[in-house]
């Protein structure tokens, strides 16, 4: 069964954006010239005016995350071996900011799991390259919580609360991974399937147990059933 590299990550922001830009060089480039050709192709933008206009961005992603994102940028930079606008270009899309729409996630409280805990889950898609160039990072910025980083279609998000209403109180993870995995919404669902190396799959899917500190992640669709559980310290 194939699973996604694992990495963990520990430092100030700098280094944990560098130990990041560092085991991902090879992705990393190769999403940074899919960036800039996209940026080329819809919106006319040469290398230097993408990068240009995704530096005009750095100030509003600052506001939101204070000097600490701006340092894991640069270190992620340097890791990676790319000039700064670079990092912050593969954050922001240049020239639109926008990605089309796709992924569903959802959010089990308590009282309606099995166990009396919580749980949450998102279907990833993504074109089926992707899954070469992701992996599983565990972040352990100095002074700061862990963190372990991977808006749903109004169609996907339908059809996924009905069958949450469905199965409320009694929710397990094995249920979450069939709900991740259902096929029966239209006009996509819940579950894709590329067609074609151009088209749009659920590459991975992940469920977190937070109480349980465990997440368990698929590599490719969920409905292959490739889960790998992951448990945290």
């Amino acid at each position: 069964m194939h699973h996604f590299p694992f990495f963990e990550i520990c430092g100030t922001p700098y280094d944990v954006g560098r130990g990041h830009g560092t085991c991902l060089r090879q992705a990393i480039h190769r999403q940074l010239e899919e960036c800039l050709a996209v940026a080329s192709g819809q919106c006319g933008l040469n290398p230097d005016q993408a990068f240009a206009w995704a530096m005009e961005q750095l100030p509003r992603i600052e506001a939101l995350g204070g000097a600490a994102w701006t340092e894991e940028l640069q270190g992620l930079a340097d890791g990676a071996e790319i000039p700064l606008a670079g990092a912050v270009a593969l954050q922001v899309r240049p020239g639109t900011g926008f990605m089309p729409e796709g992924c569903t996630a959802l959010a089990v409280s308590g009282d309606a799991g099995a166990t009396g805990r919580p749980l949450g889950a998102q279907n990833r898609d993504l074109v089926p390259a992707y899954r070469g160039r992701m992996a599983v990072l565990m972040l352990r910025p100095t002074g700061r919580p862990a963190v372990l980083p991977s808006p749903g279609s109004p169609g996907r998000c339908v059809r996924m609360q009905g069958l949450l209403d469905a199965a409320a109180g009694r929710i397990t993870v094995e249920d979450v991974k069939r709900l991740l995995a259902d096929h029966a919404g239209r006009p996509e669902p819940i579950c894709r399937h590329a067609m074609g190396a151009a088209g749009w799959e659920t590459t991975a899917a992940l469920i977190a147990e937070p109480a349980a500190r465990t997440l368990h992640l698929s590599y490719g669709p969920p409905c292959e059933g490739g889960f790998a559980t992951y448990r945290f310290a």
